[in-house]
């Protein structure tokens, strides 16, 4: 139970919904930001400082090439990710009365 002062520190996959994994070939669907957002956060008790790392605000896309490497070594790159957190957490601290 985390108690005023306490903080929050929050380091998710930034994904939410169904997202296709190329290195794996297969879907998966992303529940850690809705957790946080929709159980976590509101049960939170007043005075708790929430910490939510890695937002590309205001762009929902980080740039830059990112590289994973396959069982069998093959190099899979990706010019850019979408993360949608940060649009959880701003409809958050915009239409929330417990925030």
């Amino acid at each position: 139970t985390l108690d005023t002062g306490d903080v929050l520190f929050i380091d998710s996959s930034h994904l939410v919904g169904r997202h296709h994994d190329p290195v794996i070939g297969s879907v998966f669907v992303a529940r850690d930001v809705a957790i946080e957002v929709t159980e976590i956060i509101p049960r939170l008790r007043p005075g708790v400082v929430i910490h939510v790392h890695d937002i590309p605000f205001p762009s929902h896309i980080w740039f830059g090439p990112t590289a994973r490497t396959d069982s069998k070594g093959t190099v899979h790159t990706q010019a850019h990710r979408n993360y949608l957190e940060q649009f959880m957490i701003q409809a958050l601290l915009q239409y929330s009365d417990f925030v």
